[in-house]
């Protein structure tokens, strides 16, 4: 009887050294996903700093059992978010939806309290204020002969202080991302004639900026040369022109805006057809070089995938011309490449 009252003792003393309502903190491995269009929006440092700041400990470890997934997406409202947490075979445990019309930030703070009170439901203080550390105590003891507690058990979990040990460790983690992409464009200006063309282009991504390397190819164009413009080009002599060029490029990002500065180097192929389709010149394959600026728009399809809509303007640093050559004649030129071209070109981008 004893031995029963002494146990209860000891548990009631373990229950009154909790703060009321509290819980043993939960921790959780976490995965933190930036959609399309939202590369101003807070990184995952920063979220984890919002939830190290409520709780006073960091309860995220890659080893943890329960997955918490925080989303960031834009859609044509405003910017989404979610929370899920899901156990270790997958299981959803619960969601939460939010909303935010463009204050990025303000969503992602939103999201962190949401966080903060999911991993641990003793909810901050409206004055912003910590919690009292929550502290859970070892199991008491075997109870001695006498009806009083033994020496006692062995230690319990480690508490917020505790745990706080690897606050001031900065994850060392990349925030940059690959895209990739397919595209298709139309083109004026750096053939004899409006033509089509198509491009494969592959990104690195940071925040606010990007470096790009994009090749395109564009579909030949002809146009007739007429003899009163050269009187030694005969009837139905036709000039053919294709673009194959490489442009580098680096881009400035904000929303789902982009401006760009681009560099580009590629070979423009022009042949001379006769008026029964034989080739009256050998091909020739001048250097074609040329800088210019282009302004494009992001639509995001989902997590990876998006669409972007984008116009370019450039300007050829050398001229290149075609000419038509023949024994005992001065060289002839057919065909200068305009001082202007312009492109208009619709991407489909997946992030990698």
């Amino acid at each position: 009887m004893l031995r029963r009252s002494a146990s209860l003792v000891a548990l009631a003393g373990a229950l009154q050294s909790l703060p009321a309502g509290a819980q043993v903190p939960s921790t959780a491995r976490f995965v933190y996903v930036l959609g399309p269009g939202t590369d101003r929006c807070p990184d995952e440092d920063t979220f984890r700093g919002e939830v190290l700041a409520r709780l006073g400990f960091d309860p995220f470890r890659p080893d943890a059992l329960l997955v918490l997934e925080a989303t960031v997406e834009r859609g044509p409202a405003g910017l989404r978010g979610s929370l899920q947490r899901r156990d270790a075979s997958g299981t959803v445990l619960g969601r939460r939806d939010f909303v935010e019309p463009r204050d990025c930030a303000a969503l992602v703070t939103r999201m962190a309290v949401s966080a903060s009170i999911a991993l641990n439901p003793v909810a901050p203080r409206r004055d912003g204020s910590l919690p009292p550390p929550v502290t859970v105590p070892g199991p008491a003891g075997p109870v001695g002969p006498a009806g009083e507690p033994g020496p006692a058990g062995p230690p319990g979990p480690p508490g917020p202080a505790a745990r706080c040990e690897r606050c001031t460790e900065a994850p060392s983690r990349s925030h940059f991302g690959v895209h990739v992409g397919l595209g298709v464009l139309g083109l004026t200006g750096t053939s004899v004639g409006a033509t089509l063309g198509a491009s494969i282009h592959v990104e690195l991504r940071a925040r606010v900026w990007s470096l790009g390397l994009e090749g395109r190819l564009e579909l030949p164009t002809q146009t007739g040369l007429q003899p009163r413009e050269h009187p030694r080009i005969e009837t139905g002599t036709t000039l053919g022109t294709r673009l194959s060029l490489a442009t580098a490029s680096v881009c400035f990002h904000r929303w789902v805006f982009a401006g760009c500065f681009l560099v580009g180097a590629g070979l423009l192929t022009s042949t001379i057809t006769d008026a029964s389709g034989g080739l009256r010149e050998a091909p020739s394959v001048p250097l074609y070089l040329s800088a210019g600026l282009r302004g494009a728009v992001e639509f995001p399809l989902g997590r990876a995938l998006g669409l972007r809509l984008r116009a370019e303007l450039s300007s050829p640093l050398v001229s290149v011309g075609v000419r038509a050559t023949e024994t005992g004649f001065p060289p002839a030129t057919l065909w200068v490449t305009p001082a202007l071209a312009a492109a208009l070109g619709l991407d489909l981008r997946v992030a990698l």
